[in-house]
């Protein structure tokens, strides 16, 4: 299968999967964009790839599949409009990017006959450019009715990407999955650097000191799991450390005190520990805050 691609957005998301789908043998033969910077851009980059204003300038029969890579918030409006337009062949796949809405946003498109749904890359697009050896291997969350999965997944397994069929119905916490995997890895290492910064004598301390652990234990998750890799005083139920470190973050960064409260209790449980030494954790970070200095 080498499948023609048509996108409907220019930002981060279709600008990266246009570049991964052509690296991996694709066409993409139109990208469409209101923004006429966006598609400026978008024309340098793939020259033999017809760039329009307007859904309505569409005017192709050889599109195998359509993304719709754009906001969340646009989608149903998006779909809408490919809908009135009339201007795909019924045979196009049609699929939204976002993880958070159901194949339900495309309910215009479904109505006309389309096969429709949604197949989210579990990735991170932070840049304008997210360049293909990013996209190689991850995960696709698809969802929709049984023909959709079916398609989605031939075309996920064309791009190299490992397809994860999703509950429609729970398809919330599917993405609170991904934010939690994408987002709030880089919160507690934007609060590590904190707490190591405020530690440190040095000036040059922070996060490339931590960074080496970080990467350590992401390799150590790939062949086991996270009960096996967890270590640290919550595992080992030590009282000690754990008092320590609470009354330190109380005294000098009492913003970081809440998650590290919540996340040492979540460890323990990880790591095994009884409800008995559970209790024990949270009553001694709270013994160790209500202290006076």
């Amino acid at each position: 299968m080498n499948p023609r691609i048509g996108i409907i957005g220019a930002g981060r998301v279709g600008s990266a999967l246009a570049h991964y789908a052509i690296s991996r043998g694709a066409s993409v033969r139109w990208i469409v964009d209101c923004d006429a910077a966006a598609l400026e851009r978008m024309a340098e980059h793939f020259p033999e790839t017809w760039t329009k204003q307007y859904i309505s300038d569409i005017h192709t029969t050889d599109t195998d599949i359509c993304i719709l890579a754009v906001p969340d918030t646009a989608i149903p409006d998006v779909a809408h409009a490919l809908a009135d337009a009339d201007v795909l062949p019924r045979s196009t796949l049609v699929m939204h990017t976002s993880g958070v809405l159901s194949s339900d946003a495309l309910w215009p498109l479904a109505a006309r006959g389309y096969t429709c749904g949604a197949a989210h890359p579990m990735q991170s697009f932070p840049a304008l450019h997210v360049g293909p050896p990013a996209l190689v291997g991850i995960g696709c969350g698809i969802e929709g009715c049984d023909e959709f999965r079916t398609l989605a997944s031939d075309f996920a397994h064309f791009l190299e990407w490992r397809p994860l069929h999703i509950d429609t119905t729970r398809k919330e916490l599917y993405h609170a999955s991904c934010v939690i995997a994408g987002n709030f890895l880089t919160v507690l290492a934007a609060q590590a650097d904190t707490l190591l910064h405020l530690a440190s004598l040095s000036e040059d301390g922070g996060l490339p000191y931590l960074l080496p652990m970080m990467e350590t234990v992401l390799s150590r998750l790939r062949v086991a799991a996270p009960a096996h890799v967890l270590t640290g005083p919550a595992a080992r139920g030590d009282l000690d450390a754990i008092t320590a470190h609470a009354r330190q973050i109380q005294a000098y960064a009492p913003d970081l005190f809440p998650s590290y409260r919540a996340l040492t209790l979540e460890a323990a449980k990880l790591g095994g520990l009884s409800t008995e030494q559970i209790i024990d954790i949270s009553e001694s970070i709270d013994n160790a805050t209500s202290e006076k200095p």
